[in-house]
């Protein structure tokens, strides 16, 4: 029997959105304020993923200068309908703090993966994580959280439903609540599937931390009234701090050519102190360092009474049960990198600007990469940094780099980040 290993796309890789298209599969994952946006990801058997690209290469798809640390692009949606790839995406320019949250979503379209893809038709700015949805009678629905910023009130309003014209791309008539969400709170990343007569509306709640899960609600309307899991949530890790897999939550099903489901849905696996691993003092929950990252897994789905079920219980589990697909493997990103040739490997990318000659540009001849040094790590706005993810807890980094400063505030060299104000510079 073949086995899923989970995380099927390790390091950084969160809000997997999945679709099947023939015998492919794809999942889009969030890149929040790092360029190119939205990883690409192709696998033919579930098991084994390649990153094949990005949606957005562009600073008119993507303008991310002065967008905070950790704002950018929350959880991308991906579909596919009459031959064409949506990606739909809000950009996040306010999120720490902040009251109310500037939030512009859009939606770019391609005949191809690999794209080109379109520039960004406007849907709306309600709050962060639409989707589009595909009705079975050719109406398409823009699918979005709210973001309520009043005081005293839940901030994660529920979720608004807006028809979309396909062919001027404008948003049609008022758009609509048609769910408040749970008592998890932390109502996000809503997607719709029809099945069997019925939409099922998938959100993601209980917040990004430990108490992260997967919420189904489902009506026999579009509109609704939308009725919950009688076992909901559907996923999470909350029940099991023993787990591997932890803060599980956000994610959309997918169903093989043998009609086999599955649920895409992000986890961490976190490390803990020491005295952690051998003795539960008052137990180990939340107490755990995430360094690598909220990762991509995948858990397998049964239906009964036309309800989802996870295989195995609630709890994440690391190996699952592969469909009965021929295995594809992928050849592997290359772990060492010279710079006698561009472009950069898809795995690169830049913090809020592109690469681009001004600031980057290969020496072909000596097999260099020629760096101008811009602002420090500490701004929002230029920096001269090229990274790639950490998918691995025990790695070892090597850099050659040739730096002749000549005042106190030049720097060059290394920098291992968890996030922009948790740096480790080296030079």
């Amino acid at each position: 029997m073949n086995y899923i290993q989970n995380p099927i796309i390790p390091g950084f890789n969160p809000d997997p959105s999945i679709l099947r298209v023939g015998d492919d599969f794809y999942i889009a994952t969030s890149t929040f304020e790092w360029f190119p946006g939205i990883q690409l990801h192709h696998s033919k058997d579930l098991v084994n993923w390649k990153l094949i690209g990005h949606g957005l290469t562009s600073t008119t798809q993507l303008p991310l200068e002065g967008v905070e640390n950790s704002g950018g692009i929350y959880a991308p949606s991906m579909t596919y309908c009459d031959g064409e790839f949506w990606l739909a995406y809000s950009i996040v320019y306010a999120c720490r703090g902040e009251t109310w949250m500037a939030t512009p979503a859009y939606v770019v379209k391609s005949t191809s993966i690999q794209g080109p893809w379109s520039e960004p038709f406007p849907i709306g700015n309600f709050g962060f994580d639409p989707s589009v949805f595909h009705d079975v009678d050719g109406r398409k629905y823009v699918v979005h959280m709210i973001w309520d910023g009043r005081k005293q009130v839940n901030n994660f309003g529920g979720v608004v439903l807006q028809e979309l014209n396909p062919t001027s791309m404008q948003l049609v008539g008022e758009p609509r609540k048609v769910f408040a969400g749970t008592h998890l709170k932390g109502t996000e990343g809503p997607q719709i599937l029809n099945k069997n007569d019925w939409y099922y509306l998938v959100v993601a709640e209980g917040g990004t931390g430990y108490g992260h899960a997967i919420t189904v609600a489902r009506s026999r309307s579009v509109w609704g009234p939308y009725e919950v899991h009688p076992d909901n949530p559907i996923l999470t890790a909350y029940l099991d701090e023993t787990s591997t897999l932890q803060r599980a939550g956000h994610g959309f099903f997918v169903e093989t050519q043998n009609g086999e489901w599955y649920l895409s849905h992000l986890a961490t696996r976190p490390i803990y102190p020491e005295e952690y691993q051998t003795h539960y003092i008052g137990g180990r929950f939340g107490k755990g360092y995430s360094v690598l990252g909220r990762e991509s897994n995948l858990q397998q789905v049964e239906w009964r009474n036309d309800w989802p079920y996870v295989v195995g219980g609630k709890s994440p589990q690391t190996q699952v049960i592969a469909p009965k697909l021929p295995r594809h493997s992928w050849p592997t990103l290359p772990t060492r990198v010279s710079f006698d040739s561009g472009p950069l490997p898809p795995d690169f990318q830049t913090l809020r600007t592109p690469l681009t000659d001004d600031w980057a540009r290969f020496k072909v001849e000596t097999g260099k990469l020629r760096v101008v040094g811009r602002h420090f790590l500490n701004s929002n706005f230029q920096q001269s940094l090229i990274a790639r993810r950490i998918q691995h807890f025990n790695i070892q980094a090597e850099t050659e780099c040739t730096f002749l400063p000549t005042l106190p505030h030049h720097m060059a060299g290394s920098s291992s980040i968890t996030r922009l104000r948790v740096t480790i510079f080296c030079n």
